[in-house]
């Protein structure tokens, strides 16, 4: 038209209709083609020259905060973009299993660990029930269950199928993502723990073969220790009797020689029969059965002083520090702890001492502390180690008779009434046993 006729023509586009960034080009062209150009609606509304000018500077300023918008805004979607590949990667090459299920129980989505865990290819895991998979089927329906009523799962432990057939414990972590009310998802982790299953099964079995193993071997020793009670005692009364009968009867006929040679097969046998009748004493308070009760301690050493010959002729040398208290304890192995503790205090002592034991109480964080305190001889430290172990002698047995046995049976009789004991001495200044009990008052 332009080519044949004479005209002018207004055209009128709407800024607002040039938005987008692909009509950038189609724009210029329009411009281009016309004679005159507006830059907006308003323009021609202005009243002057100058106004016109910072309408148009106004404009630029726009254009240059767009931009810079622009330009601010990709590089936000380009770190976004970034840690959204980063986020991804991280967890689709987890070493850790994970997937997610639906409200259906539908599997949406599981990374590499997860399928490498039961062997499965992408498309024969995703887009399945997850309940497919799980060898337990009740342990499946609970997790969906408790993940429905929107519980939290922690180290829940269950068994899922292999693609080769075998099995897989594992150890699942599990929550939900809630789009307001709705079930979105569960965001689930699965720990491989078949090893450390199949471990634990192996020491149980052990464990359950050693125990068969030590019950026979305690049955074999509690043979031997009827043997020994029975057995092995009667010969050795018969040779201690025979000698005595032989010392009465031929003594005067017999040359020195002969009479120390009976003698020392006399205390001989005696020796081995108290050797016997301690071991069978530290055996019986090893296995023997307890009936813990309420114990006053003063009319119980009352009792054991004055039944044992020994400790009721020593009465005079046994100093006790009233109030006693009352223990938690069996009435039997308190009272061989008493009577061993009684007899040391008295028995190790340098030639021409006179003994002195003090025996007290005290109560100590719920417990009773009994002490037996003497001016013996004392413990030189080289022995402490072994003073409580058996056959723990640290004296010459002609000196300081005994077996060797008396501590070991107070350690192990105390320590099944739920008690420790310990000791503290010095060479030349005597020692001080102690041992602990449950409060018998409960206090």
């Amino acid at each position: 038209m332009g080519k044949e006729h004479c005209f002018s023509l207004f055209c009128a586009y709407p800024l607002g209709g040039f938005s987008g960034k692909a009509h950038g080009q189609p724009f210029v062209h329009i411009c281009k083609s016309h004679t005159r150009v507006i830059p907006a609606e308003s323009y021609s509304g202005q009243a002057s020259k100058d106004e016109r000018l910072r309408a148009i500077t106004l404009l630029q300023q726009k254009a240059g905060s767009l931009e810079s918008e622009i330009a601010r805004r990709k590089e936000i979607e380009k770190a976004l973009l970034r840690r959204e590949r980063e986020l991804s990667d991280f967890l689709e090459n987890a070493t850790e299993g994970i997937h997610q299920v639906d409200a259906n129980a539908k599997i949406l989505w599981a990374n590499k660990a997860e399928l490498e865990l039961l062997g499965y290819k992408p498309e024969e895991y995703i887009g399945h029930d997850i309940r497919e998979f799980h060898a337990d089927q009740d342990v499946i329906a609970d997790i969906l269950d408790r993940l429905g009523r929107g519980e939290k799962l922690h180290d829940y432990e269950a068994r899922l199928k292999h693609k080769d057939g075998s099995l897989r414990f594992v150890s699942i972590n599990s929550s939900v993502y809630w789009d307001g009310e709705r079930f979105g998802y569960t965001r689930c982790f699965t720990r491989d723990i078949t090893e450390r299953k199949l471990a634990a099964e192996i020491l149980e079995r052990t464990v359950v073969h050693r125990t068969a193993q030590l019950c026979e071997t305690v049955a074999q020793l509690e043979a031997f220790s009827y043997s020994i009670s029975h057995d092995m005692r009667s010969p050795l009364r018969a040779m201690h009797g025979y000698a005595k009968a032989l010392l009465d009867d031929y003594g005067t006929k017999l040359d020195p020689e002969g009479v120390d040679a009976l003698q020392r097969i006399q205390r001989a046998s005696h020796r081995l029969d108290l050797l016997i009748r301690d071991v069978l004493a530290y055996s019986k308070v090893a296995k023997g059965e307890l009936d813990l009760k309420p114990i006053a301690l003063a009319p119980l050493l009352d009792d054991v002083i004055r039944e044992n010959p020994d400790l009721e002729k020593a009465r005079s040398c046994i100093a006790i520090s009233e109030p006693l208290h009352t223990v938690l304890a069996h009435e039997a192995y308190l009272t061989q702890c008493l009577t061993n503790l009684l007899e040391n205090g008295l028995k190790f002592v340098a030639p021409g001492s006179v003994p002195k034991v003090q025996v007290s109480t005290e109560a100590v964080n719920g417990h009773i502390c009994v002490s037996i305190a003497d001016n013996g001889i004392g413990i030189h430290p080289d022995h402490h180690k072994r003073i409580f172990k058996i056959f723990g002698r640290v004296h010459p047995e002609k000196r300081y008779p005994g077996t060797g046995i008396g501590l070991a049976i107070v350690k192990k009789a105390v320590a099944r009434m739920s008690g420790e004991t310990g000791f503290k001495s010095e060479v030349g200044k005597g020692s001080r046993f102690w041992f602990t009990l449950p409060n018998g008052n409960g206090h």
